[in-house]
């Protein structure tokens, strides 16, 4: 993907970066992923949040942020 097309996509207009780690890129869509489970947990922080993935580079970043994760279906 060029540097135009990116510049083209734009945020999520309901997602503030107030609070969110530094490193994370809201261009990146395992970032953005991130961002909405720590956002959706802030929301809601007497609830049980799990994010569930197969993919071990999303898992390392979950954990990173102190995200729990359960190991998905593998993709086929």
């Amino acid at each position: 993907m060029s540097a135009r097309q990116r510049s083209r996509r734009s945020r999520p207009a309901a997602i503030s970066v107030d609070g969110l780690p530094t490193w994370l890129d809201l261009d990146v869509p395992d970032d953005r992923f991130i961002a909405s489970t720590l956002l959706l947990q802030s929301a809601h922080p007497g609830s049980k949040l799990d994010a569930a993935t197969s993919d071990i580079n999303l898992q390392t970043k979950l954990a990173a942020v102190g995200l729990p994760h359960v190991e998905g279906p593998a993709a086929t």
